[in-house]
């Protein structure tokens, strides 16, 4: 099962790219300028960045198989049906990308890389791909932190990773959406109308939609946004030290 998942992810993640990436441009919700350079930038960002991450990848694997052999954390120590403890085990996950992504708002260190991120202020799915480098390699020592008391297994890893991008590439793209389906489609998934509100350069905006797939930590933590305050600019005009 985990190498099937490790097997199909980047052919998977690579087709969801690029129908994203061309759909935004054959329907766009607004129109960008000098869109070719802003998109090879972001492309360079991100081949160092999967470079990156599949070497940090790589090991984190190693010490998630490690535990999970050694029986370390609660999924590892409590016995329930794979129907269950897989779901449990995605919901746990996106919750903790809930939290680490709101910290790195509240955190002024961790701002100044996160911040990266933000300062596109012609946002589409290459954004998706700019994430400081120092901000991914610490992403992984809060999970190495945060997992072995879970005892998260591979598997549950691997099927989020399958969720997490798409839906990722997805709210960051610039593709055309009606407002009344991206209403309904965000029960479900944090939507792309949902997370521009999150890249506005109001800071009471930037805190606010936190989520990564599921949009329901908001709503439960009360960072919720339905709606933006006026017509969205992205970028940042000051530089948050604690939630909205």
């Amino acid at each position: 099962m985990e190498h099937l998942l490790r097997t199909i992810q980047p052919f998977l993640l690579g087709s969801v790219f690029l129908l994203i990436y061309l759909a935004e441009h054959i329907y766009p919700q607004r129109k960008q300028h000098a869109l070719s350079r802003h998109d090879f930038r972001n492309f360079g960002i991100g081949i160092f960045n999967a470079a990156l991450t599949f070497a940090g990848g790589y090991g984190f694997q190693l010490v998630i198989t490690s535990l999970s052999r050694h029986h370390v954390g609660l999924f590892n120590l409590i016995e329930l049906p794979v129907y269950i403890s897989l779901p449990v085990q995605i919901l746990l996950l996106d919750i903790f990308m809930y939290w680490w992504h709101r910290i790195n708002h509240i955190i002024p260190f961790l701002w100044q890389f996160h911040h990266f991120h933000h300062i596109d202020e012609e946002m589409n799915s290459t954004t998706a791909l700019r994430f400081h480098a120092v901000e991914l390699s610490l992403s992984y020592v809060a999970r190495l932190l945060v997992f072995p008391f879970f005892g998260f297994s591979l598997t549950a890893i691997l099927l989020y990773g399958l969720l997490f991008l798409p839906v990722v590439i997805l709210h960051h793209s610039n593709i055309s959406i009606r407002e009344s389906f991206d209403l309904r489609l965000r029960k479900l998934i944090v939507t792309p109308h949902m997370h521009r509100i999150h890249h506005s350069a109001k800071y009471v905006e930037t805190n606010s939609n936190y989520s990564s797939v599921f949009p329901w930590w908001d709503r439960l933590f009360r960072s919720y946004r339905k709606y933006p305050s006026g017509i969205i600019r992205f970028g940042v005009d000051e530089t948050p030290r604690k939630p909205a």
